[in-house]
């Protein structure tokens, strides 16, 4: 799985939110720079990234970060997307193989946990901003929710209709944050998580309950 320092360095246009890919060249870098800054400096926790060392970082003025984000917390939140984007890359491989669904699907949530608390001060710092994240950072908050639907929806069951898959994904999307905290804060272990989310997967892709129209 990607270290953090990847994760900073990870380049794909392709990969961008669309408002982000629809940026001109010359802003398009400049978003990069931010980003791959700020997540370097997330790194060591939430109150060391601080928009000053990220501009320098980056290269840019402090007011320049806020022409592309509305605050500190909304920073992260892309930060955050970043590195789902990074982790899910990596994890395609791995569950190319697999073809039980179940188990690809446990599979996810055991290698985006165990990824995400190896860096703990950086897991702090971006489920912090994206929970906690206003109204104003609404568009990131919303890139991050899809790009974990996209991860936890990868079921590849024929049986179960494109749009419940998607609706899986973006529960477990949820549910993932949320309980990761708890693995990050000692409160759980990465298998505990991973069996209890997995039962509840089971359970869903097992029944046969139609998405509403």
């Amino acid at each position: 799985m990607p270290y953090i320092k990847d994760v900073a360095g990870l380049w794909s246009r392709g990969d961008d939110p669309r408002h982000v890919r629809d940026l001109s060249a010359g802003r398009h870098q400049r978003r990069h720079r931010i980003v791959s800054a700020a997540v370097t400096l997330a790194a060591d926790g939430y109150d060391a990234v601080q928009l000053r060392l990220v501009a320098e970082d980056a290269g840019v003025s402090t007011s320049t970060i806020y022409h592309y984000f509305s605050s500190k917390d909304d920073l992260l939140v892309a930060c955050f997307h970043r590195w789902i984007v990074a982790n899910d890359l990596a994890i395609r491989a791995e569950l190319a193989p697999i073809a039980d669904p179940t188990e690809r699907l446990r599979r996810v949530i055991y290698r985006m946990t165990e990824s995400l608390c190896a860096a703990t001060p950086f897991a702090q710092a971006v489920c912090r901003a994206y929970l906690c994240a206003d109204h104003t950072a609404a568009a990131n908050t919303d890139h991050v929710r899809e790009a974990l639907s996209m991860v936890f929806s990868g079921l590849d069951r024929s049986d179960i209709s494109p749009r419940l898959q998607q609706d899986i994904g973006s529960l477990f999307g949820d549910c993932w944050v949320i309980n990761a905290l708890s693995v990050i804060h000692g409160r759980a272990t990465v298998a505990e998580l991973q069996d209890r989310l997995a039962r509840t997967a089971a359970d869903l892709m097992t029944s046969r309950l139609s998405p509403t129209t």
